[in-house]
């Protein structure tokens, strides 16, 4: 997924495991640290289209250009020997060591790519273990799929703004006259509703 239309022609720097060592190791440098051996040429682009790895026969889906959501693709990076980041890098990922700068590289990227997707949200529930239930602002449909409702003994209550931030939700249960708030559910107490909600 590139920031910038590629076509026939254009060049891209090519770093290796030791190149992007260099730059993770020196990140506000303006030095160039890409290979000066080696470059990428760009001979033809296969966006949005399946193709086949010639050593094993896998099938995989190209990059899409100009994708204006989560630029980092961790499947590309496990699955291929080389990795075209988002901001228009190629990596050598063929070793696990190439495959761990090249996501760690994703990684330390601005903008909002590198925080709240996913792999993030995965990993926060298992460290604490708990689940999070996250609504989306001006949106009827939760951000994260609710399959991990069953896995956490506790789950709390999130809200999203789209692109900005995240914040403590809060649900509010009326009973006649009583109103009652709740920022986390025990997982045997998750309202009925939220199963119903459709997922992003």
């Amino acid at each position: 997924m590139f920031s910038k239309k590629l076509s026939e022609g254009t060049v891209l720097p090519f770093y290796t495991f030791l190149n992007i060592k260099n730059k993770l190791n020196d990140p506000f440098s303006n030095m160039d640290f890409s290979n000066k051996d080696y470059y990428i040429v760009v001979m033809k682009t296969t966006f949005n289209k399946d193709i086949k790895r010639k050593k094993d026969g896998l099938v995989t889906r190209s990059l899409i250009l100009n994708h204006r959501g989560d630029s980092i693709s961790y499947w590309s990076i496990k699955n291929n020997d080389f990795h075209f980041t988002s901001d228009n890098k190629v990596i050598q990922t063929e070793t696990i060591k190439e495959k761990a700068s090249a996501f760690f590289y994703e990684r330390t990227r601005l903008g909002h790519v590198h925080w709240g997707d996913e792999t993030d949200y995965d990993a926060f529930q298992k460290m604490f273990n708990i689940g999070l239930i996250t609504f989306m602002n001006n949106n009827t449909k939760l951000f994260f799929p609710k399959g991990t409702f069953k896995e956490y003994p506790m789950h709390f209550l999130i809200y999203y703004y789209s692109g900005i931030h995240f914040e403590p939700g809060v649900h509010v249960t009326l009973n006649g006259k009583t109103e009652t708030c709740h920022s986390s559910y025990k997982t045997g107490d998750i309202p009925n509703s939220f199963m119903e909600i459709p997922e992003k």
